[in-house]
């Protein structure tokens, strides 16, 4: 049974955070029509037009990250000559295939599972199709756990033409590429090649990038907004944290932020030195105390040497397989990437302890969740949940069966066929799912949003705060009601909406033509809320129709509610503050009502 909650644990540490990837529409293609040629500091451009904008795909921002500038603080592009192409998307960095339900496809073994190149410092850049400059900018920070995700990912289009203003967004290194802890790659180098956080690095980078070039696109620099969901959303909390930010936005929109904080250590990144010398054939495969001792005999830089002349695939089947080692209850996962605590890049403590400081960029946020944030991730724990919890069950089915078989298209088995029909509010699967869900979402808008928004309010009682809860769920629509208690108002199924992607759906079950009607609605609203907000700091716009959107202060914790029926807008406000304390209090109350349970529930939460 431990190791199954090992297990569990672990799935939530590969998948807490994740985000959304957008099936973009035009992706990668070629454009319509002339862009026309922009000159940059580095060379220039030329992109297409599309749908109202000018795009511009693919734009380096720093030099390739290979070779001796694997792990490195990103440098300096050498500017080019004539032209450059910039109406295709650029590589996505170096990662492992997941599904659209954030499950890896293969093997972690098979050279089949990763995508992508080491050469990843771009940003696609949308401008409105005006001739009414200089425009405010909104930077957009992808999520996906620091394991996966892209640029080529978004469609800024609608958006920037919408809200006339120009949409940045920009891809980072990933996974051990881009975090990676380790004081042999570290000996001998500046305290940002140090850092391990090359990957925060690469953010802050791109943010210069668009402080230096951005006017030749008709933006202002003086007026950025930087923005991300998930693993994004904390790294856009992470840009207000970190000391070498002053200067290079103005307002930011964290959005379902979510982060572990790691000390810097050494172990990951020793385990992947002695899995590759097994795995080269430099001592016997499966002896990992003589790959110990031959590592102990490498100077840092024949260890520096050796990382570097690895291929970045590679590099990622270290990091998975020496993860695994660590930690066998895991099986063979990415572990999540968190930004080390280096007092450097990041500040080295938490971002409550860092706020109490007042050593942070002091400006507006739009902040938020999702309802439902964790329900995405638990049919991803079904296994261990049901076979190695001992939690009472109806059925034989686990819990990954909600995705791959109720909500399959058609679906091969019903809810209560899985779930049991026991209602919520009796002991029993039903109750436990939805209950679960419900607490431990809770308990992370409580823990990063509420923790976060309430320590900046008490800092700097002059700054100004406005949350919101998005909610969601499928409009509705009466055939979504399995979809609706299985993930609803989930983690990042809100995204869309703030793009403007009229038809593309986060996980494909929830878009239907009965709810069209009131999610256009909705995902209009929700582009002019933030798009005045990039504008003013303020997502009130003067005569605007949309509800007003108050401030949270820590006296009156007040929240836009965002939600459509099937044809209109369901905007509102609520006035709710979640703590750790009183989150917890909530699930000893439920726990103490499963008899013989409550034990097994409780960790099951803490592990959630």
């Amino acid at each position: 049974m431990l190791q199954r909650l090992l297990y569990a644990a672990l799935l939530l540490i590969l998948f807490f955070g994740l985000a959304l990837v957008i099936g973009c529409s035009g992706g990668g293609g070629g454009g319509n029509g002339n862009g026309g040629i922009v000159a940059t500091e580095f060379g220039s451009l030329k992109g297409y037009a599309a749908s109202g904008a000018y795009v511009y795909k693919g734009i380096p921002y720093a030099a390739p990250p290979v070779g001796d500038l694997r792990w490195r603080a990103p440098q300096d592009l050498t500017p080019w000559t004539g032209v450059r192409d910039a109406t295709k998307s650029a590589n996505m960095c170096t990662q492992q295939i997941y599904s659209r339900q954030w499950v890896p496809t293969t093997p972690a073994t098979s050279a089949s599972s990763y995508t992508g190149n080491e050469d990843c410092l771009y940003l696609d850049v949308y401008t409105p199709q005006t001739t009414t400059t200089p425009l405010p900018v909104f930077v957009w920070i992808h999520g996906g756990a620091n394991n996966f995700g892209s640029a080529q990912s978004y469609d800024g289009t609608t958006l920037a033409v919408r809200e006339n203003m120009i949409v940045v967004v920009i891809q980072y290194r990933l996974t051990a590429l881009g975090f990676l802890s380790s004081s042999a790659l570290g000996a001998g180098k500046d305290i940002f090649d140090a850092s391990g956080n090359y990957g925060t690095l690469d953010q802050i980078k791109a943010l210069t990038w668009v402080q230096n070039n951005i006017a030749a696109f008709g933006g202002d620099p003086t007026k950025v907004t930087v923005g991300g969901q998930s693993a994004g959303g904390a790294a856009t909390v992470n840009m207000i944290m970190s000391p070498l930010t002053t200067g290079l936005f103005r307002y930011a929109a964290p959005i379902s932020p979510a982060q572990s904080f790691t000390a810097p250590e050494d172990s990951l990144s020793n385990a992947m030195i002695d899995w590759l010398l097994q795995d080269d054939g430099t001592v016997t495969s499966g002896d990992w105390a003589a790959a110990a001792t031959q590592r102990g005999t490498m100077s840092t830089s024949a260890i520096q040497l050796y990382l570097r002349g690895k291929s970045a695939v590679k590099i990622l089947e270290a990091c998975i397989e020496a993860n695994y080692h660590l930690n066998p209850a895991g099986g063979e996962t990415m572990p999540f990437h968190n930004p080390y605590m280096d007092g450097n890049v990041v500040p080295a403590t938490d971002w409550v302890t860092t706020i109490g400081t007042g050593s942070y960029q002091h400006v507006p946020l739009l902040i938020g969740n999702v309802e439902y944030e964790e329900k995405p991730f638990m049919p991803l724990y079904g296994p261990p949940i049901k076979a190695g919890l001992g939690i009472p069950s109806s059925t034989t089915y686990d819990w990954s069966y909600l995705e791959s078989a109720v909500l399959a298209s058609p679906p091969t088995l019903t809810l209560a066929q899985v779930l049991g029909t026991a209602p919520v509010g009796t002991p029993g699967d039903q109750d436990i799912y939805d209950t679960v869900g419900h607490l431990s979402s809770r308990m992370w808008k409580a823990t990063y949003t509420d923790a976060t928004a309430d320590a900046l309010m008490s800092n700097s009682p002059s700054n100004t705060i406005y949350a919101y809860l998005f909610q969601w769920d499928g409009g509705g629509d009466p055939a979504l009601a399995d979809f609706k208690f299985i993930i609803g108002a989930g983690h990042a199924m809100d995204v869309p909406f703030w793009f403007g992607q009229y038809d593309v759906d986060t996980f494909g079950y929830s878009f239907t033509t009965t709810n069209r009607q009131g999610r256009v609605l909705l995902m209009n609203a929700m582009m002019d809320y933030l798009g005045t907000f990039v504008y003013t700091g303020n997502p009130n716009k003067a005569g605007s129709s949309l509800t007003t959107w108050p401030k949270w202060s820590v006296s009156t914790p007040n929240l836009q509610t965002l939600n459509a029926t099937t044809t209109s807008l369901a905007l509102g406000t609520a006035q709710y503050e979640l703590t750790v304390a009183s989150v917890s209090a909530e699930e000893a109350t439920w726990e103490s009502g499963y008899d013989g349970y409550g034990a097994v529930l409780a960790i099951l939460l803490s592990i959630l």
